[in-house]
């Protein structure tokens, strides 16, 4: 699915751009131009943000 209709950007690309460090949107505007431009997407790129947050310290509260 595009999240980011402006610059043509899958959630897949996101995904990876957040897996590999991005913790803000900002971040992955940064990276891969998501969320630079109308700004339409930015809630659903901040709750992709916080998902993954999310599963970073369930996944630490684990181990």
């Amino acid at each position: 699915m595009i999240v980011c209709l402006c610059r043509g950007v899958p959630e897949q690309t996101i995904q990876r751009v957040i897996a590999s460090g991005a913790r803000t949107v900002d971040d992955v505007s940064r990276i891969c131009g998501a969320g630079s431009d109308c700004g339409a997407c930015y809630r659903a790129l901040a709750e992709m943000v916080r998902e993954a947050e999310g599963a970073v310290c369930a996944a630490g509260d684990r181990t």
